[in-house]
């Protein structure tokens, strides 16, 4: 249900007629301003799952994922409130609950049946919430000329097998979703939950973007070793992007991907063994993040308060960390472009 009553009556129109333009035109505007984010400040950087309430006075971005009942004007009431707070949005235009794309209709025709994996089909009826009666996708493309649209998030961990009940999504049924995205809105620049370094040899040409999220290996022990680490891993991910010819963005999991301990300072843990970040640990891999000159944005897993991420960014000493060292660096950053 929209949060507003406001009028889209032109989203049923066609494009030319509610002032849009044709798709090589808005490429070629995207391209102008691709290098310049025309709402947001240097590179966009913020949380995963920021409430509304909190965009734009601490973080400058955030993801979000378009709920089951989600409409055409719920979407463009999200994309304007990002506009308004100066925010930068990756979306996932599908709910953020894989459950709901799994098939669970195959059978081997002796009355046995099995969950299947990832539906394609299941997918798309909730991308189609947001296309018009032409066939063609919602005009995106100011939102996205504005800096203020990053990415379409077609889909979480596609690979994590374990994510989706034992069962990865195979490379050519991402691809059928990423280039599904681009018939709809070729401007918009797509992106999954994978790392450029783990998508070396797939066949992806619909993909604009990785996106590497970092843990502290179990290996380390110490503040001392975080920096050489997560060099080497920032290093790595850009120049493998770079080879891919992909987009990046950096996150950094400061829910339970620090530095592991038997008796975590402040444990906000969600799996077993792993502590949350500390002040230390986040100000140097999001240091490292930001000065890559290369990710178009660097977010945090996560600020739900599902995942205690409401205790963890409440804390005194990460507010001090980003208030007064990472707020600041981001906004000084060159921002990227999240297609290459």
């Amino acid at each position: 249900m929209s949060r507003s009553l406001r009028p889209f009556l032109c989203l049923t129109l066609s494009l030319v007629a509610c002032g849009g333009v044709e798709s090589d035109e808005v490429d070629e505007e995207i391209d102008q301003a691709s290098a310049e984010a025309v709402v947001t400040t240097g590179v966009p950087f913020g949380p995963m799952q920021l409430p509304e309430e909190e965009w734009g006075a601490r973080f400058n971005a955030t993801f979000i994922a378009m709920w089951p009942g989600a409409d055409k004007a719920y979407l463009l009431d999200e994309l304007d409130l990002a506009v308004e707070k100066k925010t930068a949005l990756s979306i996932q235009l599908s709910p953020n609950r894989k459950y709901l794309y799994l098939d669970n209709a195959c059978s081997d025709g002796n009355g046995n049946k099995w969950d299947c994996g990832f539906d394609f089909n299941k997918w798309k009826q909730y991308v189609d919430r947001f296309k018009l009666s032409n066939g063609k996708g919602m005009d995106l493309s100011s939102y996205v000329s504005q800096g203020v649209l990053l990415a379409h998030y077609i889909v979480d961990e596609p690979f994590c097998a374990e994510c989706w009940n034992g069962k990865a999504i195979p490379v050519d049924k991402i691809e059928q979703a990423a280039q599904y995205s681009k018939q709809l809105w070729p401007y918009l620049p797509t992106v999954i939950r994978v790392a450029p370094s783990k998508l070396v040899g797939k066949n992806l040409p619909s993909l604009d973007a990785g996106w590497a999220q970092y843990v502290v290996p179990a290996t380390i022990t110490s503040e001392s070793a975080v920096a050489a680490n997560v060099s080497s891993y920032v290093a790595n991910e850009v120049d493998t992007a770079k080879d891919l010819g992909l987009g990046l963005f950096f996150s950094a999991n400061v829910i339970n991907g620090g530095i592991r301990s038997g008796n975590c300072a402040i444990d906000l843990a969600t799996q077993s063994d792993r502590c949350s970040m500390s002040k230390q640990t986040l100000l140097t891999v999001a240091d490292k993040m930001l000065r890559s000159n290369y990710a178009c944005s660097v977010g945090m897993w996560s600020r739900s308060e599902s995942f205690n991420g409401d205790t963890y960014f409440a804390r005194s000493d990460i507010r001090s960390a980003v208030d007064s060292t990472l707020k600041p660096l981001a906004r000084s950053r060159t921002r990227q472009p999240c297609k290459r």
